[in-house]
């Protein structure tokens, strides 16, 4: 669960497989299905994506069929990214609202500006107005400051600058992106912060001399 939080795919097949064989030997079946839905997710990110969408899918809706929400809004997210990744943003974004919806529902919010963040990201995907991204984007932004999330705020930022960066705001986007970034005193080997200051350092060549 950590490394997917920190997006290595290649850490989360090797544990996923190792929970996998694991929860086999001992015939523990809800591990097999997480174990099956950690495979499926890095294996959608390593370019399997419609295989891997299977694997989450029939995981996270057997967790489902037997009533198994705790992580629900967490493992929706997980399944949309496979299946936008598979290149079905209809359902992905579908997955999205109802793992919003259950968040709501249940007050397990966690989870939720990265949920909204990837709204956005998928409302992009279908050409949505710039208007209608960037007000996901701001929400994604403000819901992981109230919860003090600093990593989902800095995902959400980074999206959102992306947005600013093909509409010329180069100005804009550097100075917010540079202002969450800057926090960071530690994890600069992450996937989040690399992309970040690949991006600032976009932004800075794009504004010219």
């Amino acid at each position: 669960m950590l490394y997917s939080f920190l997006r290595d795919a290649d850490t989360v097949l090797q544990l996923g497989e190792e929970l996998l064989e694991l929860s086999i030997k001992h015939d523990y079946a809800f591990y097999q299905r997480a174990g099956r839905m950690y495979i499926g997710w890095a294996r959608a990110h390593k370019g399997n994506a419609q295989a891997g969408a299977s694997m989450v899918r029939e995981s996270v809706n057997g967790h489902r069929d037997r009533g198994i929400r705790k992580f629900e809004p967490y493992w929706r997210s997980l399944l949309a990214e496979t299946l936008a990744l598979a290149g079905d943003i209809v359902e992905a974004l579908s997955e999205v609202d109802q793992a919003l919806a259950y968040a709501d529902e249940s007050g397990i919010v966690y989870w939720a500006a990265h949920l909204l963040k990837l709204k956005g990201d998928y409302l992009q995907a279908q050409s949505a107005p710039d208007q209608e991204v960037e007000r996901w984007y701001q929400q994604a932004i403000d819901t992981a400051q109230s919860q003090r999330a600093r990593s989902l705020e800095l995902r959400a930022t980074t999206s959102l600058c992306r947005l600013w960066l093909r509409q010329g705001r180069f100005s804009d986007a550097r100075q917010r992106l540079a202002a969450i970034y800057g926090w960071f005193t530690e994890g600069f080997d992450t996937r989040d912060l690399k992309e970040a200051r690949a991006l600032l350092e976009e932004l800075e060549l794009a504004k010219g001399p």
